[in-house]
């Protein structure tokens, strides 16, 4: 019996999925659908954004709970929802820690918040390696 033999045949043969602990423990968390958030008190006379919908529901739930779990799509907003959040909270600072090759875009995009919503949120950005130092 050869060395891919032995491997082969010590392979488990139920291909089941066991979850870990954090992982059982993250589906277990309950699951909200809240109302959309209204962000007028927070936009400027000249606000062009309209958030969609899934990022208002975001934004309420942060407002309302403090913070939540956010498993949304590619290309769905989640740039403003990280950066609209502390806004919504009433934070005066915020640290946003993202991957190196994110940090551009997030600091462009509070450009664009930064037009179309008031508010007095000091913003430092971070990426994983510097925070690693």
């Amino acid at each position: 019996m050869g060395f891919l033999d032995k491997v082969n045949a010590a392979k488990p043969k139920n291909k089941a999925k066991v979850l870990s602990k954090s992982a059982t423990r993250i589906l277990s968390l309950p699951r909200l659908d809240h109302p959309p958030i209204d962000t007028t008190p927070w936009e400027l006379p000249n606000c062009t954004i309209d958030l969609r919908m899934i990022q208002r529901k975001a934004l309420s739930a942060i407002y309302t709970n403090g913070g939540a779990f956010f498993p949304i799509g590619v290309g769905w907003g989640k740039t403003f929802i990280a950066l609209l959040a502390p806004i919504v909270r009433g934070k005066k600072h915020a640290i946003l820690i993202a991957p190196s090759a994110t940090i551009d875009n997030l600091m462009e995009e509070l450009s664009t918040i930064e037009l179309n919503f008031k508010h007095d949120t000091t913003f430092t950005f971070m990426s994983y390696g510097e925070l690693s130092k």
